[in-house]
């Protein structure tokens, strides 16, 4: 196996790894949340974003707009969360998609 073929699956590995642990704790950290309204969001899906600084927090609500405004309020907190539970040097900024129930 060439060099670049082994970089790239180490690569896609270490990024499917990461989304998982997002995913993880972001499950968590909403489920144990002070606002109830986060507390009733369904997480679907996290994935690696364009920007490889970012992920993709694909997340089921019943009031999108309402919930917009929560996530964004809480994405410091959020990103605190990740920073205790990621054993990386950069915490990854979220980019929600929030779909309709």
């Amino acid at each position: 196996m060439s060099r670049s073929v082994k970089s790239r699956s180490q690569t896609a590995r270490s990024i499917g790894q990461l989304c998982r642990e997002v995913e993880r704790t972001l499950t968590y950290a909403l489920a144990a949340a002070a606002d109830p309204r986060l507390r009733d969001v369904t997480l679907v899906a996290v994935e690696p974003s364009p920007d490889p600084s970012c992920v993709q927090v694909t997340v089921i609500a019943s009031d999108i707009a309402e919930l917009a405004a929560c996530l964004e309020r809480a994405r410091g907190a959020l990103r605190a969360e990740l920073a205790r539970s990621l054993q990386r040097k950069r915490t990854p900024n979220l980019r929600f998609v929030i779909e309709p129930r």
